[in-house]
């Protein structure tokens, strides 16, 4: 997980050129090229290192900016956010919005861009792919209501839930990308709201264009807040969209913190009460989405479309100190802007959500957070912690090879206040080859080369911070597993 403060690099533009590659997918990838080994059209070797120097000086002088605001940010109580566009940068001025053609090119952004804006469009992209993450913001809703099948009529209303002022609020006062809305829905009376407690203020910023039939307003404050000040007329008209609310990081190991969640709960109840259909974005999926489907799961809620990754995400990826660009997918320690998406809505189960009893306290909502978590979701290799050293190698090796199972399981588990207590009988296994102990936050897995035991663990455990000691005379291993 990125935390707040810690250092992290951004790949795909900051200190790279980059080049847009078409994929036979249509799609397009992003290929980082030294800057030094760059084709140009200059034959003076002079200006050729000169360019490659301003452009070079560039990069820095953005990622200086975005130092100077995450201080900012942080001095706030802020989170950074994964929209780090540096100061003063410009959106290229876009042609006429396409009508009349039946391919809107939401399969990815190549066959987007094409769409949108031709080759210049594609050309500007190829110099600057941070382009992307403010159009993002507007084209994952044509692609998510696209995906729903879900065409406005009359009137179109779209709140923002969890704005800001650093992502949201800025697309909107130094861009026009947000009145894409007004020109792909053209026949609909669109009314755009910006809620969030961390914008600026309730005053809506003056807008670089105003297209007839298009209402842009702000709100600092919760959902909560601002549904009690201005009660949607037509709920039926309306969507909710979340971009990378993040309230599912307690599910990241790293994270484990569950205030965020607490925090949007009762505008989550708000949004699901309305009965609109409601789609969320997320930045990663090893911990928000895993945690957000699983609250999403408790809140008993109606699944429009299940987690899955946004061909319109962002194009800035930001990575945790020391994983290198291309090595991203394989950590748990990234971040990229709109990476996946999924929507809900209100059902007949909401109402009984456990997650919403007032009378509930916090340590049991967490308690059945994290028992569901588990439960839903497979554990990943890394969750799977190996007990190996028992000293096998003074141990009879092979008894019997004659069956590969027990007929009961080698262990008995004894679970106390504060840690549970695993003692393995390694005498009643067939063989003692290859044999280890697999642990996962709610599950025991002994395995040996001829056969295996497995059983549920009666409470959450941290497998991690697993300590055994293994007794040869005996023939007994003895674990201590700490209780979540």
């Amino acid at each position: 997980m990125l935390k707040r403060g810690a250092t992290c690099t951004i790949i795909f533009f900051f200190g790279f050129l980059t080049e847009l590659v078409q994929k036979n997918s249509g799609n397009f990838a992003f290929k980082l090229l030294d800057c030094a080994h760059m084709p140009s059209a200059l034959d003076d070797k002079a200006a050729r290192r000169a360019e490659v120097a301003a452009r070079v000086a560039k990069a820095k002088d953005a990622m200086n900016q975005n130092a100077t605001e995450a201080s900012i940010l942080s001095s706030r109580n802020e989170c950074p956010g994964t929209f780090r566009w540096p100061a003063k940068k410009k959106v290229p001025v876009l042609p006429p919005f396409p009508v009349g053609r039946k391919d809107d090119g939401l399969r990815g952004w190549g066959p987007y861009l094409k769409w949108r804006g031709g080759s210049p469009l594609v050309k500007e992209v190829q110099s600057d792919p941070s382009l992307l993450d403010a159009f993002s913001f507007p084209v994952t809703l044509f692609s998510a209501l696209s995906s729903l099948e879900m065409a406005p009529g009359p009137r179109l209303t779209v709140v923002v839930c969890g704005a800001a002022r650093r992502a949201e609020e800025r697309v909107l006062r130094e861009t026009s990308l947000w009145q894409e809305i007004k020109h792909r829905y053209d026949t609909s009376h669109v009314e755009l709201w910006l809620v969030g407690p961390e914008m600026s203020s309730s005053e809506t910023p003056p807008l670089l264009s105003q297209p007839e039939g298009f209402k842009a307003q702000c709100f600092k404050g919760s959902v909560l807040e601002w549904n009690k000040q201005h009660p949607l007329s037509d709920p039926s008209s309306a969507v909710f969209i979340s971009y990378n609310a993040g309230f599912g990081n307690f599910a990241d190991p790293e994270s484990g913190r569950f205030e965020l969640l607490f925090s949007w709960l009762p505008s989550l109840e708000v949004m699901l009460n309305t009965g609109c259909p409601l789609v969320f974005t997320c930045a990663n999926d090893y911990g928000d989405v895993r945690g957000e489907v699983a609250t999403m799961d408790l809140l008993g809620v109606h699944w429009l479309a299940d987690a899955r990754q946004n061909v319109v995400s962002f194009a800035t990826t930001l990575v945790g100190e020391g994983v290198q660009p291309g090595q991203e997918s394989s950590s748990e320690s990234w971040s990229r802007g709109n990476s996946h998406w999924y929507a809900v809505q209100n059902s007949s189960e909401f109402a009984q959500s456990a997650l919403l009893e007032t009378k509930s306290s916090e340590a049991k909502k967490k308690k059945l957070l994290l028992s569901h978590l588990v439960a839903r979701t497979l554990p990943s290799p890394s969750s799977v912690v190996k007990v190996a050293n028992w000293g096998v190698d003074s141990v009879c090796a092979v008894r019997s090879t004659a069956t590969a199972v027990i007929d009961s399981a080698p262990f008995e588990v004894t679970c106390e206040s504060k840690e549970v207590f695993v003692t393995v009988r390694t005498k009643d296994m067939t063989s003692m080859v290859e044999a280890h102990l697999e642990l996962t936050p709610s599950k025991l897995f002994v395995k040996w080369a001829t056969g295996q035991a497995e059983a549920d663990l009666p409470c959450l455990v941290m497998p991690n911070e697993a300590d055994a000691t293994f007794s040869k005379r005996r023939q007994l291993l003895s674990v201590r597993i700490p209780k979540v």
